[in-house]
């Protein structure tokens, strides 16, 4: 049981063939925040070039977002999902969106969240996006999309 927002996106994601199909090394391609070495963007860059498969993004990484309570029983938590992309950046990255956007809509899980407890994630939505940005110094473009949920304590 995923212990919140993050680690069930993450699993959620890695397991949906519509969003793994369009990363460069599929499964492979999608790394919880801070795991993700910059060298491996040109790696995975030069392994679509090779492959011929142009619609793909190079990587997907998850971020824990953070969360803030509503009350004594009800949270909410954040999720961020960082798509990244060289040369056909715009493009890749605009036709992922709405791969995420449908494989995410109003999901719900059971958490074992370690400082409450058991917790029931309920209504994952869209919450906001960075619009595009390209990072001149990794040479990458990316774009950040924050999804939340409602966290209820049972």
């Amino acid at each position: 049981m995923p212990a919140d927002c993050a680690e069930f996106v993450t699993n959620l994601l890695k397991g949906d063939a519509t969003i793994t199909d369009y990363i460069v090394r599929g499964v492979d391609g999608i790394f919880e925040a801070g795991t993700l070495d910059p060298s491996l963007l040109a790696v995975f860059q030069m392994e679509r070039r090779e492959s011929g498969q142009d619609d793909q993004i190079l990587a997907i990484v998850i971020q824990d977002a953070g969360e803030e309570a509503v009350n004594e029983m009800i949270r909410t938590q954040r999720v961020a999902i960082w798509l990244y992309d060289r040369d056909r950046g715009p493009t890749n990255l605009r036709a992922m969106r709405p791969r995420i956007a449908q494989a995410l809509h109003d999901r719900t899980a059971s958490l074992n969240d370690p400082f409450a407890g058991h917790t029931v994630m309920t209504g994952l939505r869209f919450w906001k996006r960075s619009g595009q940005i390209i990072d001149h110094r990794l040479e990458v473009n990316y774009e950040r999309l924050i999804f939340e949920s409602t966290v209820t304590v049972t």
